[in-house]
C-alpha cells in the first residue's frame, strides 16, 4: 500500500531561531519581535531567505519616549498625562501636597494644602463635675487669631452662667483685668444681657443648661494673643436653652484681657460655684490674618 507523507499537522513552535537547529516544513520561529514559518527544510538559512521562510507576523513600531507609557514613567509616584504635544511624566510631589489641575488646556500639578486655616486643638471633658477646665498650649506665633468652639456644654445645676479666663505662662489670670459686654435676646422677644468693667472672669452667656437635651454652644474669637504690646481682644457668641424661663437665649458680645502678657490658652468655669462644669468639647482652630 502506498503511504503519502501528510507533513505536519499543525504549526511546531521552536522558539527563537537558531543557525544550528535543523527546520522542517511548518516550523515557526521569532526573530526580531517577528514570527516565521518554515516552507522548506534547511538548516543555517537566516529567516531573510525567502526560499526557506515565510514571514507570519511583523513587528511593531517600538514606542519613543512620549508615546510610550513605559519609558515616560520610569519612578515610583509618576503620573501620566498628556500636553499639548503628547504624554508627560508628572513626578511626585512633596509629602502632603495634593494634586492640582490647572483648568481647561493646562497641566496638573502638585500644590501644597492651604495652611491659612488649621485645626490646632481638640479636647472633651465628662464624666464627672469639675471646678475648671483648662484648654492650653494651642497658641503659637503661627497664628494671630484664634478661634475657640466649645460645645456640648453642661453644668451640674441649670441657671448658673459660663465664664472663662485667660491662660498665661505664670497660670491662671485671676486678677480684675477683664472687662466684658453681652447683648442678647431670648426667644420670647425679651432682652437680656451683661457687663463689667473690672472684673476677674469674663462672661460667655447667661443661665446655662444642665439638661443633657438643652446643651449650650459658644464661639470665642481671639485675637493676637502671644502680642506683648497689646491687650487681648475677644468676640463672644452663644446659644443655649434655660430649663428655668423655658426660653432659647442668644448672645453677641465682646471682651478683653487688659494686659500685655502673652496668652497661651483659656480656662472655663462656672460663675461662683466648684464642682459644677459638668461636660464640653472644644475645637480649636488657628488663622493666619
Amino acid at each position: 500500500m502506498a503511504t503519502v507523507n501528510l507533513g505536519a499537522i499543525k504549526f511546531n513552535w521552536k522558539g527563537a531561531y537558531s543557525n544550528s537547529t535543523a527546520y522542517a516544513v511548518d516550523d515557526v520561529v521569532s526573530s526580531g519581535g517577528s514570527s516565521y514559518i518554515c516552507i522548506l527544510a534547511s538548516q543555517g538559512n537566516a529567516v531573510s531567505n525567502g526560499t526557506y521562510w515565510n514571514q507570519m507576523s511583523a513587528a511593531g513600531t517600538n514606542g519613543t519616549n512620549g508615546t510610550d507609557v513605559g519609558t515616560v514613567i520610569t519612578t515610583q509616584g509618576d503620573i501620566l498625562y498628556r500636553d499639548g504635544s503628547g504624554l508627560q511624566r508628572l513626578a511626585a510631589g512633596t509629602a502632603g501636597q495634593v494634586l492640582q489641575t490647572g483648568g481647561s488646556g493646562a497641566n496638573p500639578s502638585w500644590t501644597s494644602v492651604s495652611s491659612d486655616v488649621v485645626k490646632v486643638k481638640d479636647v472633651s471633658h465628662s464624666g464627672s463635675n469639675v471646678s475648671t477646665y483648662d484648654v492650653d498650649g494651642f497658641i503659637t506665633s503661627d497664628y494671630d487669631i484664634y478661634e475657640i468652639f466649645v460645645y456640648n456644654y453642661l453644668h451640674a445645676n441649670s441657671g448658673v452662667t459660663a465664664q472663662f479666663r485667660v491662660l498665661t505662662a505664670g497660670g491662671v489670670a485671676t486678677s480684675t483685668s477683664y472687662e466684658y459686654a453681652l447683648s442678647g435676646i431670648r426667644s420670647d422677644g425679651s432682652a437680656v444681657g451683661g457687663y463689667s468693667a473690672n472684673h476677674d472672669v469674663m462672661a460667655m452667656g447667661q443661665d446655662a443648661s444642665s439638661d443633657t437635651e438643652k446643651v449650650s454652644s459658644y464661639k470665642i474669637t481671639l485675637f493676637n494673643p502671644m502680642a506683648t504690646d497689646k491687650w487681648k481682644q475677644m468676640q463672644i457668641q452663644s446659644a443655649m436653652y434655660v430649663n428655668n424661663s423655658a426660653n432659647l437665649r442668644h448672645f453677641n458680645g465682646a471682651a478683653v484681657y487688659k494686659s500685655n502678657t502673652a496668652v497661651t490658652g483659656v480656662q472655663f468655669s462656672a460663675q461662683g460655684q466648684s464642682n459644677i462644669l459638668k461636660q464640653l468639647d472644644v475645637v480649636v482652630y488657628g488663622r493666619k490674618s
